[in-house]
């Protein structure tokens, strides 16, 4: 069973993590930021040679084409990416030492800044 703080024989109550590196939930939520990071550059390097240019960065309120970019604009998304996951990690880090809830929120924002980074990769790469 559990393990008892030795004087009563009562099991000794579990301590909450006290930071987002002994939380399973931000480990989770840092290694899917993680993982999503490496496929998008996998992803954007596989894909970058097919691109035929130029790519229609931006639409007007007409529906017309307002910026075009060539093949190397691609990388752009996995940079930009990349940038905000590494501060979203580093942010949740250092508040969850503080508020554990709150560094689960800045990381749970990391994934969906990598959410909109995948959404944006697929549709210039496709």
């Amino acid at each position: 069973m559990g393990q008892s703080d030795g004087r009563s024989g009562r099991p000794r109550a579990r301590r909450a993590p006290s930071g987002a590196l002994e939380d399973p939930v931000s480990q989770q939520l840092a290694a899917l930021i993680v993982l999503s990071l490496a496929a998008l550059w996998v992803l954007v390097w596989v894909r970058s040679g097919t691109i035929s240019a130029p790519i229609a960065l931006g639409l007007d309120a007409d529906g017309l084409v307002s910026q075009m970019g060539d093949a190397t604009t691609i990388w752009r998304v996995p940079v930009v990416a990349t940038l905000l996951g590494v501060m979203s990690m580093v942010t949740g880090l250092l508040v969850a030492s503080h508020e554990l809830f709150a560094g689960r929120f800045v990381l749970g924002m990391g994934v969906w800044v990598q959410i909109l980074a995948w959404v944006a990769a697929v549709t210039l790469l496709w």
